[in-house]
Parts: structure tokens; C-alpha cells; sequence
């Protein structure tokens, strides 16, 4: 079995497209886990980019996005509306999923310091 490799590109300004690329193991593991924060409100899942880096990548599933910052990625300096409140980092703080740690199997509510199912195999 191989690692599950992701990589996540946001769009660089209004109108630029989007990219999630992965192989087939990490698209199942993020399949999965979007069908767990749909159910449970949050999951979360280990995946690593192909330099073997591991990172752990947290779905919340919010009900009102529209006061969310948009987080464009070439942005030097951002500009907000005034509906735009709340960072990225603060989404899912305010409901119980949010404020118990999802496992890194993607498991909402469990502990997420657990020990990762894959090891890495880039060496440091």
C-alpha cells in the first residue's frame, strides 16, 4: 500500500481555478472524510505531500460561510469586506466538533495525537 499523497493548491485572486491532486489512496481517505464531516460536523485525515512530509488535513463542516475571510493565495495584501469576519483558522470553534480534535483516521471526536497509520518513508 502507499502513502496517501496530497497536494492542495487555492485559487491565487478572484477567478483562478482551484486544484486538489492526489493519488488514488489519498482521494478515497479524503472521500471518506468528507462523508464523515458531513455526518459528524468535523474529521480529519493524515496525508502526506510527495516529499513524504506528513500533514493532517481537518474538514469541518460549517453551516453559514458567508462571514468566512476568503484566503486567496498570491494575496499581499488582503482586502475584506464587511462580511467577512471570522479567519479560516476559527471555523468549527464554535460548534462541538470543532472544539473536540478529530483522529487522524478521520474519526471526529477521538484523540489526534495518535499515532499516524503510515510511516513515512523520506528520510530527514
Amino acid at each position: 500500500m502507499s502513502l496517501p499523497f496530497l497536494h492542495l493548491l487555492s485559487p491565487g485572486r478572484d477567478g483562478d481555478s482551484a486544484v486538489i491532486a492526489g493519488n488514488a489512496e489519498a482521494l478515497r481517505s479524503l472521500q471518506r472524510a468528507l462523508e464523515q464531516a458531513l455526518d459528524n460536523g468535523a474529521a480529519a485525515i493524515e496525508l502526506f505531500c510527495s516529499d513524504g512530509e506528513p500533514f493532517l488535513l481537518t474538514l469541518v463542516r460549517e453551516h453559514d460561510m458567508s462571514a468566512v475571510f476568503t484566503a486567496y493565495r498570491d494575496e499581499a495584501h488582503p482586502e475584506r469586506s464587511q462580511r467577512e469576519r471570522r479567519p479560516l483558522r476559527h471555523v468549527g470553534q464554535s460548534s462541538p466538533a470543532g472544539r473536540t480534535p478529530p483522529r487522524r483516521d478521520g474519526i471526529a471526536g477521538a484523540d489526534a495525537t495518535a499515532p499516524p497509520d503510515h510511516a513515512s518513508t523520506a528520510t530527514h
